[in-house]
């Protein structure tokens, strides 16, 4: 049986979540999962920034829920400071 791949483009709170999902339901002999986040951070909470920028929230790692070590951890092929700019589908067969 041939190892299914899951492309999650994002790695905000949402995309890491589902990335996360799909790893609970289906171990790395199943699903490959490669994720994508152009930036530095993963799995953050992007409606606490206006939290941090007033002072409420001690720091900007405070809002990060996993690092992208945890994802890797996990068994999630993470790729931070990656940017998609365009995608080829193959479909099955």
């Amino acid at each position: 049986m041939a190892v299914e791949r899951l492309v999650v483009v994002g790695g905000d709170a949402a995309g890491m979540s589902a990335a996360s999902q799909a790893r609970r339901l289906k171990g790395p002999a199943e699903l490959e999962i490669v994720a994508f986040e152009r930036g530095h951070f993963t799995s953050y909470s992007a409606c606490g920034i206006p939290y941090w920028v007033g002072g409420q929230v001690g720091g900007r790692d405070e809002l990060i829920a996993r690092t992208p070590e945890e994802h890797r951890a996990r068994g999630i092929d993470l790729r931070t400071r990656t940017e998609v700019v365009g995608s080829t589908w193959r479909g099955a067969g």
